[in-house]
């Protein structure tokens, strides 16, 4: 895991892993027109402002993202905006109705400081287990050519850990590589269950969960009956 970053911009934030699955599995990215309408969306769900998005990944009956929210606390309105255009995309082109996606969205708090990048390469690394390429950089919907590649995608906002891989863009680019491919499935497990906060005691102790959505504890944030701290 690279060193130390920015910790200015690091300091008590709070980091997500969004994720989503169409309804019983099935393909709901299929078209290059498909994944490219989706790719806008999330161009323009982040040119709304407020949210970083540095991670993100595309896949034929599913998405990942890795995000940061200037209100957390909008993540469910964010969201569930940002399907609902998708889905009216995607019952306008075919002609169809019904569900689309398998229910709501699941977001996994994540500690940057310790877990920003680990929560990246989980997420580069999905098309590699599902077999549709040999390296995460040959796959074009997702985040992995802007760090291997350098390909400027308006989408991804680099990792702030990212700069700790070499000296140079070249540098980077070869180690971001090398580290893609050194995964390990005890750290990919963490990210598998899409709901469990991931990170120290410390930074659990500062969230609260409230309905399905894991927020920061606000200094003199009033505690309500039903809300429980994550531990």
């Amino acid at each position: 895991m690279p060193g130390t970053a920015r910790q200015h911009q690091l300091e008590r934030s709070l980091f997500y892993h969004v994720y989503n699955r169409s309804h019983r599995g099935e393909f709901i990215f299929e078209s290059k027109d498909d994944f490219k309408h989706f790719s806008d969306l999330l161009y323009r769900f982040k040119e709304d402002g407020g949210v970083n998005i540095y991670h993100w990944v595309i896949m034929s009956n599913h998405y990942h993202l890795c995000i940061k929210l200037d209100r957390p606390e909008s993540v469910s309105g964010r969201i569930s905006g940002l399907q609902r255009a998708y889905t009216y995309y995607y019952h306008r082109t075919r002609k169809t109705v019904g569900y689309l996606w398998q229910g709501r969205f699941k977001s996994q708090p994540i500690e940057g400081e310790k877990y920003l990048m680990a929560c990246g390469r989980y997420i580069e690394r999905n098309p590699v287990r599902a077999g549709m390429v040999k390296l995460a950089s040959d796959y074009i919907f997702s985040s992995a050519q802007h760090y291997c590649l350098g390909r400027a995608d308006e989408i991804t906002d680099t990792d702030l850990f990212y700069d700790n891989f070499g000296a140079t863009i070249k540098d980077r680019q070869i180690e971001y590589c090398s580290y893609l491919r050194s995964y390990n499935d005890e750290e990919e497990q963490l990210f598998r269950d899409h709901i469990r906060p991931v990170g120290s005691q410390v930074f659990k102790a500062r969230l609260v969960k409230i309905g399905r959505h894991y927020f920061p504890i606000r200094r003199g944030r009033p505690r309500k009956i039903g809300d429980g701290i994550c531990s």
